[in-house]
């Protein structure tokens, strides 16, 4: 999903007219927060039906703690260049870059809670 809206923006200031196509990088981040909300609904639903438990992995958290750090000042910075351009599509996709870094705390903490908690990391049996 991040990469569709970031290639949008690459695309519209690929061309020597990136006023152009304003309109449809726009729309290709609309796109892609759609897509980025119909797959953490969908993933949420099905973890929970499933009854499912996170595993931790080093790397993983590892990744969402990088991104964590990361993500807010790159998305500032986007946000500040868009702003400065005035191109709509990069401020959209500063925003884009904003909000899955907000999907990454919960499974952050998910895996840190898990890793942390007593009985070092195993997760209890469910009864079926």
């Amino acid at each position: 999903m991040e990469v569709l809206s970031a290639a949008a923006v690459a695309w519209q200031f690929a061309a020597a007219d990136h006023e152009a196509r304003e309109r449809v990088a726009t729309r290709l981040i609309a796109v892609s927060f759609l897509g980025l909300a119909v797959f953490v609904a969908s993933d949420a639903v099905r973890a929970l039906l499933e009854a499912e438990v996170a595993e931790p992995s080093a790397v993983g958290i590892g990744l969402a703690s990088a991104s964590l750090l990361i993500m807010p000042g790159l998305s500032w910075l986007e946000r500040r260049a868009g702003r400065e351009l005035g191109s709509a599509s990069a401020v959209a996709d500063s925003k884009q870059t904003l909000a899955a870094r907000t999907c990454r705390p919960s499974s952050w903490e998910g895996c840190c809670s898990t890793v942390f908690s007593v009985g070092g990391g195993r997760t209890p049996s469910r009864p079926s």
